[in-house]
């Protein structure tokens, strides 16, 4: 099938059927099936059933490479860059908007809000499927679960097996002394930066 709505073309069985939104380069089976929303525009949507299940919200201005990512949602999706397969695949009616996730199966189990997230690493993982992030950088190997929700406002690197932090060449500072308590640093002043 060859969708070619205005400035929009589909290449696949079933992509973009009911799709009414513009400016879109869907390729593969289902992609973008079920969706009528009139602002659905601007993406570029690479696998199999990617977008699938979203009819009525706004699926807008994401790039997607990878099969079945988002392929349950029925919320809006805007802003994203989803590299790799089954990327939000379990997400059916929380919003999932401005986030960057490169990793195969990365939050594939995740049911909870993310919005305004990097997310790195395969099968990385929340705590517990309804756990909402925002605005979190995480870059964690081989399927690392996360720490428990609300994960808010912060930065992961790693996972339990890594022992050391390296900076070549480079430094951080701060406006007070550093500490380490329960796995966290943690700068005596709040306006310091690492």
């Amino acid at each position: 099938t060859l969708t070619t709505q205005q400035q929009t073309v589909g290449i696949g069985n079933g992509v973009g059927q009911f799709l009414v939104g513009n400016k879109n380069t869907l390729v593969g089976y289902n992609v973008l099936t079920q969706n009528t929303h009139a602002t659905s525009d601007r993406n570029t949507i690479v696998g199999q059933r990617c977008c699938r299940a979203s009819s009525t919200n706004q699926v807008n201005r994401n790039v997607v490479m990878g099969d079945e990512c988002l392929v349950n949602s029925t919320a809006a999706a805007i802003n994203n860059v989803l590299i790799g397969s089954g990327i939000l695949a379990s997400e059916v009616a929380s919003s999932c908007n401005s986030n960057t996730i490169l990793g195969h199966f990365a939050m594939v189990l995740a049911t909870g809000a993310i919005n305004n997230c990097i997310l790195i690493g395969d099968f990385v993982a929340p705590n517990a499927v309804g756990n909402t992030l925002s605005n979190l950088i995480a870059i964690c190997p081989n399927g690392t679960t996360l720490p428990a929700s609300p994960l808010t406002n912060g930065i992961i690197l790693g996972n339990s097996t890594m022992t050391a932090f390296y900076c070549p060449a480079t430094c951080f500072s701060t406006n007070g002394p550093v500490s380490v308590s329960n796995g966290f640093l943690s700068s005596a002043y709040s306006k310091g930066g690492f």
